[in-house]
């Protein structure tokens, strides 16, 4: 059947396009750009135009007859002509009559055609609402673009301002030790030291006031620095921890695993349209239509186990996880990357990346740890002088004891 050929294609469009407003798009600006259909000269033509279009919207419409007519015909044979949907017979009497009878249904078409009208306008009016909040998108990422343009500035200013200070720092520990000097010399010669201690006094306060400034400085700083560096080329930290950051991709790691995520273009942003090529030692991905629309390649610097690679697509961006086939740490992805400085490499390991007789030991510890704890938290039993004494008048003449028959001592017993 022909419409099967038909549905697989404008299921790609629809796809593609994601929504039906986008969908509708693509198929009017396909009709604009290849046919002759918005080409009109006259009112009468335009509203054909528009009628036409109504009409086979309607046709699909399961709440018309006309739809399921439709239908009934799609199973017939080509060479069949359908019946038609309603037999009507007209005759006239006179001449005058019947014209004034078609005149009466010309304006009831008409009113009907300006109310079909009303729909596509309507369409229109959302696509134009949709273009407008694309533009406003468009302005807020500027505009985001320009406020992190600002901060780098501030950062700069706060760096310039932040040595001035420790200038002026240093000049006023070297005033302080000239006067701790003077001081000295002074109290030696004439033992009157009250001045120099005030003077002393005044430029220990200024010391604190300026390390104090020095302090939120660097607070100020710390936040702004940790703003910036938060996102790198649009990739978080969690992307590339104990890897690198690169405009297009970026890469993690593991002492076992490996992750790489990659930028997409957004007319290669779905599985179908792209080839990904993953050997023990090279990475490839391209498009699938063109070879030479490359997107990452290159030579990895140590190997990987090829077979057991998962990967997915979100939101226009790729990721590779991949297991690394020796337990050790990359300071790069592929051969031709800077390598990455190995102190800055975090160590640690989860327990659930160590081996199982490791855990379960780890398991055990942490259990009898636990254990003693508990006993540890668990109070003394005490009993007062008065419990002790009931305790042992019951037992005196009990069966077995050695004082039963004889007046109750409690001086013969000595208590712990």
């Amino acid at each position: 059947m022909d419409f099967l050929r038909t549905d697989a294609i404008f299921m790609e469009v629809l796809q593609q396009q994601r929504t039906i407003v986008g969908f509708l798009d693509a198929v009017f600006g396909f009709l604009l750009r290849n046919t002759e259909f918005y080409q009109y000269q006259t009112d009468i033509e335009k509203r054909d135009r528009e009628f036409m279009v109504l009409t086979a919207m309607s046709r699909y419409d399961p709440a018309t007859s006309l739809a399921n007519i439709f239908v009934q015909n799609m199973t017939c044979d080509e060479n069949h002509v359908p019946p038609a949907a309603e037999e009507v017979e007209i005759e006239t009497e006179e001449i005058h009559e019947g014209t004034e009878g078609t005149h009466e249904d010309t304006k009831g078409i008409n009113e009907d055609t300006e109310e079909m009208q009303e729909d596509p306008k309507e369409i229109l009016e959302d696509t134009e609402e949709t273009h407008e909040n694309t533009e406003g998108i468009h302005k807020d990422t500027e505009k985001i673009h320009e406020d992190t343009e600002e901060i780098c500035e501030d950062t700069i200013e706060i760096n310039e301002d932040t040595e001035e200070i420790r200038e002026d720092t240093t000049e006023i520990h070297e005033e302080t030790d000239k006067i701790e000097v003077e001081m000295k010399e002074l109290q030696e010669e004439t033992g009157d030291v009250s001045p120099a201690l005030e003077e002393l006094k005044i430029e220990k306060e200024k010391k604190e006031q300026t390390t104090i400034l020095i302090e939120e400085d660097k607070k100020t700083v710390a936040k702004i620095e940790q703003k910036d560096v938060s996102r790198v080329h649009g990739f978080s930290a969690a992307d590339y921890e104990n890897g690198s950051c690169f405009e297009n991709y970026c890469w993690a790691q593991t002492q076992t695993e490996l992750e790489l995520h990659i930028k997409l273009p957004s007319d290669l942003s779905s599985s179908k349209l792209i080839l990904i090529d993953i050997k023990s030692d090279n990475i490839l991905v391209r498009s699938r239509s063109d070879p030479n629309d490359v997107i990452i390649s290159g030579q990895l610097s140590n190997r990987v186990k090829n077979k057991d690679v998962v990967w997915t697509i979100n939101e226009e961006k790729l990721t590779i996880c991949l297991d690394k086939r020796s337990h050790i740490w990359w300071d790069r992805l592929f051969c031709e990357e800077d390598p990455i400085d190995p102190k800055k490499i975090k160590c640690e390991r989860y327990i659930d990346e160590l081996p199982e007789d490791s855990q379960a030991a780890i398991q055990k510890i942490h259990l009898q740890q636990m254990e003693q704890n508990n006993q540890n938290n668990e109070p003394e039993k005490t009993f007062s002088n008065e419990e002790k004494m009931k305790r042992l008048r019951k037992a005196w003449n009990a069966e077995g004891s050695p004082f039963k028959g004889q007046p109750f001592d409690p001086s013969l017993i000595k208590f712990s």
